[in-house]
């Protein structure tokens, strides 16, 4: 209704005013207005729950049927080549923990000179687009993937596995945006088949779901960098799982698995071809 000039009011649960405001932002909408309902309306009680709506709700969408949208407090977007932090290690990690730019963990600083050699192993443009990620339907550019890959700690030679599983879990019948914004402990998961996996030194063996292991760690916390930083997911307020699974974990053992136990690969399996891919 909004977008075709009709003033209109959409209802929110209290605890997901986050997702909501990180959804219409993705809609290209940012002051779509919407009116709260206190507490969780599931839990409450007829008597409390006509209170809340009567007493907090109702004036609410009066005022956003009546009134103009607020267009204040809108954060500047930042792009994959501006600079948005300078000092030493420990300014920039508390400067982008303080912005809710990482995972929580101290990161790489991505500089002009690491985004480029990262942009270059990946064999594509810089301005290539890979996906439009939910909830901010940010844009996954290789540039942008290369920043956060950086940060996480990848080697150059990991952006085309990198650029692989945004494409993968970017296809319409993946429930990213559901992931993305669900309370529900919900992660992707990624199988890495073909020669690539001894390339890079990924594990699939004894302790491939431990640490230890550089490509295993770095590449899922890559993706997962791209999802807080592109895709607007931030733990705790989009992403508001109170057991979210950090999706860092990567294992590549279908081939393997298949000379040990004659078993087929999951490659076979679902029909992507009858022998071990390079992706």
């Amino acid at each position: 209704c909004e977008a075709a000039g009709i003033p209109s009011s959409s209802l929110v649960a209290e605890g997901f005013a986050d997702q909501a405001r990180a959804s219409v932002r993705g809609l290209g909408m940012p002051n779509l207005p919407w009116a709260v309902i206190p507490g969780h309306p599931a839990i409450q009680a007829t008597e409390e729950l006509r209170t809340n709506l009567l007493d907090v709700t109702l004036p609410q969408i009066i005022a956003n049927l009546t009134k103009d949208p607020d267009h204040s407090g809108l954060a500047d977007e930042f792009g994959s080549r501006d600079v948005v932090c300078s000092g030493d290690l420990e300014t920039i990690n508390r400067v982008f923990l303080e912005k809710e730019w990482s995972d929580g963990l101290p990161i790489i600083p991505a500089t002009a000179e690491m985004v480029k050699k990262f942009v270059a192993a990946s064999g594509r443009k810089a301005n290539d687009l890979i996906a439009s990620l939910p909830p901010r339907k940010g844009q996954a550019t290789v540039e942008a993937i290369a920043v956060n890959a950086v940060m996480a700690g990848c080697k150059a030679e990991y952006m085309p596995v990198v650029i692989a599983a945004i494409e993968g879990i970017s296809d319409p019948t993946y429930p990213l945006e559901l992931m993305q914004v669900t309370t529900n402990p919900m992660t992707p998961f990624f199988l890495v088949n073909g020669p690539v996996r001894d390339k890079l030194e990924i594990n699939y063996g004894t302790g491939c779901l431990g640490p230890g292991w550089r490509a295993n760690s770095t590449i899922g916390r890559a993706v997962r960098l791209t999802l807080i930083n592109v895709g607007g997911a931030l733990p705790g307020e989009t992403l508001p799982s109170p057991r979210p699974a950090e999706a860092s974990v990567w294992l590549a053992w279908a081939s393997v698995w298949q000379t040990r136990s004659g078993t087929v690969t999951v490659v076979i399996g679902v029909g992507l071809g009858d022998a071990p891919s390079d992706g």
